[in-house]
């Protein structure tokens, strides 16, 4: 069995290669499964379902990651401390005290 060598990019060079490729037709029409947020998979604290949804995507190098298919998204740390609340709403916006 042959692998591929990868090479690891650097987070810190200060002259990063830019040639992205672009996504071709198939892959910006490819079926994607419903979005997971991370790092809370859109559960609570007592590992209930959040009603908040995480909107902002994981970018890597340009490209959206995705985990098998599903596309991740930033979840905001202050819904998944504050979703044990009684007194907020599920689509009261939160903020962050610590931000």
């Amino acid at each position: 069995m042959k692998h591929a060598r990868i090479q690891q990019r650097d987070f810190f060079d200060p002259a990063p290669d830019l040639n992205i490729e672009p996504l071709d037709a198939a892959e910006m029409e490819a079926p994607r499964g419903e979005p997971i947020a991370i790092p809370c998979g859109f559960m609570t604290k007592t590992n209930e379902r959040c009603q908040r949804l995480a909107s902002r995507p994981v970018m890597l190098e340009g490209h959206q990651m995705t985990c098998r298919g599903r596309p991740m998204l930033f979840c905001d740390p202050a819904c998944y401390n504050a979703s044990m609340r009684a007194d907020v709403p599920a689509d009261e916006t939160i903020t962050d005290p610590s931000a």
